[in-house]
């Protein structure tokens, strides 16, 4: 939307650090591994998995991260999609 480019690409430009969160365990870097998977729940989505190996989000670095996680399961690498997670977000760590 509008609202989140104006809201991250400003952060990013800001200099707030993003991270990206592909990996996870036993699937290292093969997006087709993963399980991470994503739901709608009204305007907000449900994100169940495990990620490792995120650079940028310390306990106290990043601000936002970007997750990787399938949102069409039945369609492999394609359902998958990008979501951005705010540190903070309840039910987040």
């Amino acid at each position: 939307t509008e609202a989140q480019k104006q809201k991250y690409l400003t952060a990013a430009v800001e200099g707030k650090i993003g991270a990206f969160a592909l990996t996870e365990a036993g699937a290292g870097s093969d997006a087709a591994a993963a399980k991470t998977k994503a739901v709608v729940d009204g305007d907000d989505y449900v994100i169940n998995g495990s990620k490792c190996f995120i650079s940028n989000m310390g306990p106290t670095e990043g601000d936002y991260v970007v997750v990787i996680a399938l949102t069409e399961p039945d369609k492999g690498v394609k359902g998958m999609s990008a979501i951005v997670v705010d540190r903070g977000t309840p039910g987040f760590t």
